[in-house]
């Protein structure tokens, strides 16, 4: 398992089994300059300078994040519509984690499945 963070807008945690996260596997995209006053987005502005669109270097994961994000967030909705709520007697990251995961393999075991498990065959 490999756990990285990208700071875009905003800094945002990514956790995969598929990719490493290396300087080596990134990819060239066109990135559209943040509108907004906030102060994270003064700062990524600075790498804009007055251009308002840039080719910027984006890790591999990221860029495969960014063009499948739909699946993740049909698999979080999912997740929080099915939760699997069991009480564990260890520490508390424990409990959180194994949840966690037991309702992520859930949910992509129904989503493998083709999601016509409820269907009569």
């Amino acid at each position: 398992v490999n756990q990285f963070s990208w700071k875009d807008n905003a800094l945002v945690l990514f956790l995969t089994t598929v990719f490493k996260a290396t300087a080596e596997e990134q990819v060239i995209r066109a990135r559209r300059r943040p509108a907004g006053d906030t102060a994270a987005k003064r700062a990524a502005r600075q790498v804009f300078g007055p251009e308002v669109r840039k080719d910027l270097p984006v890790p591999i994961p990221i860029d495969q994040y960014n063009h499948k994000m739909g699946g993740v967030d049909i698999s979080d909705q999912m997740r929080s519509y099915y939760q699997y709520c069991r009480s564990i007697r260890r520490g508390g990251w424990q409990s959180i984690a194994w949840n966690f995961l037991l309702e992520v393999v859930i949910v992509n075991s129904f989503i493998t499945n083709g999601g016509n498990c409820l269907q009569p065959s």
